[in-house]
């Protein structure tokens, strides 16, 4: 997702980096994540997916390269889950 587009999206929660593991990252927030829930990581915002949610603690499957991303970095929520618009030449 390109920095206009995560613009025009409505942010529900944010967070920062203190953890990588290949495409496994982890946040730390003081704001509410979901289960679920479609994340940006990163300045480049790297399209993911919360899959634990540990008291303060957010652990993202990231779907994209996570070579770059460093302890720090930023992590926003989109308040819903991930999905994809699909139409009739898709199915």
């Amino acid at each position: 997702m390109t920095a206009s587009r995560r613009e025009k999206t409505k942010t529900m929660s944010s967070g920062e980096i203190f953890w990588i593991n290949g495409p496994v990252v982890k946040a730390r927030s003081d704001e509410p994540f979901t289960m679920k829930e479609a994340v940006s990581v990163g300045e480049a915002g790297l399209a993911a997916e919360v899959i634990r949610l540990d008291g303060d603690a957010v652990t993202i499957q990231v779907f994209e390269d996570t070579t770059g991303l460093r302890p720090g970095d930023p992590v926003e929520g989109h308040g819903a889950p991930l999905s994809v618009r699909l139409g009739p030449g898709l199915l």
